[in-house]
């Protein structure tokens, strides 16, 4: 080696050489603080909450639309169930044997029970006379003089002149003076219901009412033979005994005649029949027609209503 030159550097040399904190700065990793790391977490636990709550959602969602389905089901089946109760009665009806009807009969997995009640047997409200009214209400508990009201109020609401019925009744005038909106009809009521709109009325009264009363008896006086104790008590006691007998012999002069039925078949009889179906589950439906039989072959039966 020539003693002039540069001593040679070896690779432990320059390494030497090399600062250590440069070592350092090409080492060192960075790291996230504490709150960056709980940030992240809650970020993690929030985004897996709001999944949760939508599957849940979703899955709630399903379950409803399966049970709506299957409701929907049942009520098909229960309205099934009661047609074919109002069809068995009525072909009882026909066949002259109405308790063949009554049941429970078994359809589809219901059970079905029949009630048949004749109208025949009630006080009609449209063709009734007010005597008859009057003691049709003391005898379901009012005083005389409030059962007299009632009634009058009742034959104002279906006649069709502007002169009050004495005892309290109310024509249309009245009714504006007292702020009713529902002036009386001037005709016949077309359902039981209706009396909720005659002045004197009130829920309890129309509730104690309604059993004894139709609009389809076509008759001024029920059938005592198929009237409850109530009816039969009215038409017999002496006041409507007496009112009754005078216009069957005609001894009251100048009383308007009573209106006759104006639709072909009125002759017929007419009967509220009552349903009811229970499901296995438990489910259960109600329903009420009022039918009539018309007398006439090729359209035995009419539906006055059904509720």
């Amino acid at each position: 080696m020539d003693g002039g030159s540069s001593p040679t550097m070896t690779v432990r040399d320059i390494r030497a050489r090399i600062p250590a904190k440069s070592t350092t700065q090409t080492t060192r990793r960075v790291r996230p603080s504490p709150a960056q790391r709980g940030l992240a977490l809650l970020a993690v636990i929030w985004v897996i909450g709001l999944l949760a709550v939508m599957a849940m959602d979703v899955l709630s969602a399903a379950r409803r639309e399966s049970r709506q389905g299957g409701d929907r089901l049942e009520r098909a089946r229960m309205e099934a169930a009661a047609e074919a109760g109002l069809a068995l009665a009525a072909q009882a009806l026909l066949r002259g044997a109405p308790a063949d009807a009554t049941g429970p009969h078994a359809f589809d997995g219901s059970m079905v029970a029949v009630e048949i009640e004749p109208e025949a047997g009630k006080v009609d409200l449209n063709l009734a006379s007010a005597e008859l009214l009057r003691a049709l209400f003391e005898a379901i508990g009012e005083p005389r003089g409030t059962a007299a009201a009632l009634a009058a109020a009742i034959v104002d609401w279906r006649d069709n002149d502007d002169r009050p019925e004495p005892g309290g009744g109310l024509e249309a005038e009245g009714y504006r003076r007292m702020g009713r909106l529902v002036p009386p009809r001037d005709a016949d009521l077309q359902s039981v219901s209706e009396l909720a709109e005659v002045h004197g009325m009130n829920p309890e009264l129309l509730r104690r009412l309604s059993p004894v009363v139709t609009v389809h008896g076509r008759q001024a006086e029920p059938d005592l033979a198929m009237a409850s104790p109530v009816v039969r008590q009215a038409v017999r006691s002496a006041a409507a005994a007496a009112r009754l007998a005078g216009l069957r012999a005609g001894e009251q002069e100048g009383a308007p005649p009573a209106s006759q039925p104006r639709s072909p078949g009125s002759s017929g009889r007419a009967f509220t029949l009552r349903i009811e179906v229970v499901r296995p589950n438990g489910g259960w439906l109600r329903r009420e027609a009022v039918i009539r039989l018309s007398g006439n072959r090729r359209d035995p039966l009419w539906v006055h209503e059904l509720r």
